[in-house]
């Protein structure tokens, strides 16, 4: 999940005036440009993906390639490497951030976010249609 984008876009539409109803299109318009940034700096840079890349969900694939070795008896062994996001206990966190992570969960949790601005939710919903939409047809 791209939390570091998350609370930049947040943090600069509350700074730029977001509470107030007056500003809330520039604002949004502001906190949108702010983590679309963050979000392409973190994603599409070395430099953001060692530096920020942890924070905002990017899993490190490393720089150089697995080496299979052999033990002394000539058995072939390849080197695992598991994937931080998915290894770990499974307690109540994990769970959390599994229904959260879902499609539905993240749904639930952008109305809750835009209902906390005064947005309404059927215009959260048609819009999160929209959007997803777009994304599944740009292909």
């Amino acid at each position: 999940m791209p939390w570091l984008s998350i609370i930049v876009t947040l943090v600069s539409f509350l700074l730029a005036g977001g509470a107030k109803k007056e500003n809330r299109v520039k604002a949004a318009a502001i906190g949108l440009a702010a983590g679309a940034a963050t979000y392409g700096v973190t994603h599409y840079t070395d430099w953001g993906k060692d530096n920020l890349g942890s924070i905002d969900g990017v899993v490190p694939t490393g720089s150089g390639t697995a080496v299979a070795g052999t033990t002394p008896d000539g058995k072939v062994v390849t080197p695992s490497v598991k994937d931080p996001a998915t290894t770990g206990g499974s307690g109540f966190w994990n769970g959390v951030g599994g229904i959260i992570s879902s499609p539905v969960g993240a749904a639930a949790t952008g109305v809750v976010a835009g209902s906390l601005f005064g947005i309404p939710t059927k215009t959260l919903i048609i819009g999160g249609l929209l959007v997803g939409g777009f994304l599944l047809l740009r292909n």
